[in-house]
Parts: structure tokens; sequence; C-alpha cells
């Protein structure tokens, strides 16, 4: 994850708490307008996610909709599935998943901030 994309992430779940765009500011030593471009572009990245993206512990991980050089790269275990993904302790998770051939930090800050997002809980919440 780049650094803008990390905060990205940190302003949309700061804001999603009730924190104001003046305290994020302050937080990151950034000006409250800036934290608030931050959050349009977080929002508007995360409604880029087609509504029928339906994730459920059986979905492997290859059809999440990632970057296409992740997906790629996560077919070559097609049969890792969200859910087993997710049964992984979290502190062994990266030790796990880096084995992959061409697998890097970029590839798995994508995949937990994608397992983390808004957008993987709505997609599980239209299953219910």
């Amino acid at each position: 994850m780049t650094d803008v994309e990390a905060r990205r992430a940190f302003v949309l779940t700061r804001r999603k708490s009730g924190v104001t765009f003046r305290e994020i500011g302050r937080e990151l030593g950034i000006s409250p307008s800036r934290a608030s471009q931050l959050h349009a572009a977080a929002v508007e990245a995360l409604e880029r996610i087609p509504p029928d993206v339906y994730v459920t512990s059986e979905t492997p991980l290859c059809e999440l909709p990632l970057n296409w050089q992740t997906r790629q790269i996560l077919a070559q275990e097609p049969s890792l599935m969200v859910g087993q993904y997710l049964a992984i302790d979290e502190p062994d998770r990266p030790s796990h998943i880096l084995r992959l051939f061409r697998f890097g930090r970029r590839h798995l800050n994508e995949l937990e901030t994608f397992l983390k997002s808004d957008a993987a809980l709505m997609a599980r919440a239209r299953l219910g």
C-alpha cells in the first residue's frame, strides 16, 4: 500500500468513527482540506467496486476485485478461500501468503485493505 493509500484508508476509518477533518488533519499533519480530499478519493475508490461482488468465506482469493496482477498471482493457489485466509492468525498471514511467487508487500497490503474495507463487509452483507 502506498503512503497515499494508507492515508486514504486512515481518513476513511477515522471519519466513519465520527472524527472531523480538522482532527484528522492534526493527526496526520495535513490541512483539513487535504484530509477531505483523501476521504473523497477513498470513497470514490470504494464506489468503483462493482455492486455485484459477493464475498463469502468460500470465495477464492483470486476472484476478489483486486488489481489484475494481484489476482494473477493469487491464481497460483486457486483453492485458497477467503475463509481459510481469515482463519490464519493475523500475525501469521504475511508469512503464509508471501510464499507465493512474485507476491509482495504491495499485493499483501491490497488484499488486507480490501478484506478490512467496508466494500467487503457490504458485499458479505448482501448475502444475508
